[in-house]
């Protein structure tokens, strides 16, 4: 069995994918979800060049910073002069000729409408109503967090990653720590990519083993966000500490990615503390655990089945 790896070892760089295809031009947004000042009621727009219903947003312009460019979108779009509150996280999806990365805020406010080229219509709307609404999965998912963050205060979402796959442990004559992820393992990665990417993710952490930081690290390079090491996610487990470390990261939704035994002990033991299980006991390389959180602890836990 390995020794536990110190939280300081080195970040691994991302090596060249097996299979990828050129990259798409890379276009930053930024956006709110803007919760009407006094009522339980989110703004949501119709944009008439595209005859979509979506959340406003636009792109950041020289200079800008993210969250100026949110506010900045909201009122030319929508009319409201908006305050933020917190942040949802980062989502990004394919739009034609280029790649979407758009980080959102949660905001409030209200103020009158003027239809412009942009938008020629918008609409106050509950929770459930205004989700129906949205054309996209992305924005559909921005929008649960959202409403997540205004109704349970301190709720977070953490998706529990085993790292793809990397060889055999057997075969493999140097540091363990060091096993990188096999040519299948590469394509597991860029897989994971595209289908966690219309998930807002604020936060990407990892066990410093060269696999799981490999796992994670073309979706945190999308997102524009760093990958850290812990050793609460390395083997072997400490589980107490890795259950609590897990449980404690409080609002945000967190990408983290683990070891299979890691993983097994973490479910398992929300399992038998009878914490509502969505699918089977199983943690393939390459699948993920989505796991709800509230200031109590987790209140729920999903299967995802490795991306085909």
């Amino acid at each position: 069995m390995p020794t536990r790896p110190s939280t300081d070892s080195p970040r691994i760089a991302p090596r060249a994918t097996v299979g990828e295809r050129p990259p798409q031009r890379i276009e930053w947004a930024a956006g709110g979800v803007v919760r009407r000042t006094g009522a339980d009621e989110y703004l949501v727009v119709h944009r008439p060049r595209y005859d979509d219903w979506t959340l406003p947003k636009g792109k950041v312009e020289a200079g800008e910073l993210l969250v100026e460019a949110a506010l900045r979108e909201v009122a030319e779009e929508t009319g409201v002069a908006a305050v933020v509150d917190r942040a949802i996280g980062t989502v990004s999806y394919d739009a034609g000729r280029v790649r979407k990365v758009v980080r959102w805020w949660t905001m409030a406010g209200d103020g009158e409408f003027t239809p412009n080229g942009e938008v020629d219509e918008r609409r106050w709307l509950p929770h459930a109503a205004a989700r129906e609404l949205l054309s996209y999965e992305a924005d559909r998912n921005v929008l649960d967090r959202a409403h997540a963050l205004e109704t349970r205060p301190g709720s977070g979402r953490v998706f529990l990653v085993r790292h793809a796959t990397a060889g055999s442990r057997d075969h493999w004559r140097a540091d363990d720590r060091a096993r990188p992820l096999d040519p299948g393992g590469l394509r597991q990665a860029l897989s994971l990519r595209a289908s966690l990417s219309s998930h807002p993710i604020t936060g990407v952490w990892s066990s410093p083993y060269v696999r799981c930081v490999e796992t994670v690290a073309p979706l945190a390079k999308l997102l524009g966000l760093r990958v850290s090491t812990t050793a609460m996610l390395a083997e072997p487990v400490d589980l107490e500490a890795a259950i609590g470390w897990v449980c404690s990261r409080g609002e945000g939704s967190w990408l983290l990615c683990s070891h299979g035994n890691v993983v097994a002990a973490i479910v398992g033991r929300l399992a038998a503390e009878g914490v509502p299980i969505d699918g089977e006991l199983r943690w393939e390389k390459g699948s993920t655990w989505v796991i709800d959180l509230d200031a109590d602890g987790p209140t729920g836990a999903a299967y995802l089945p490795p991306p085909s």
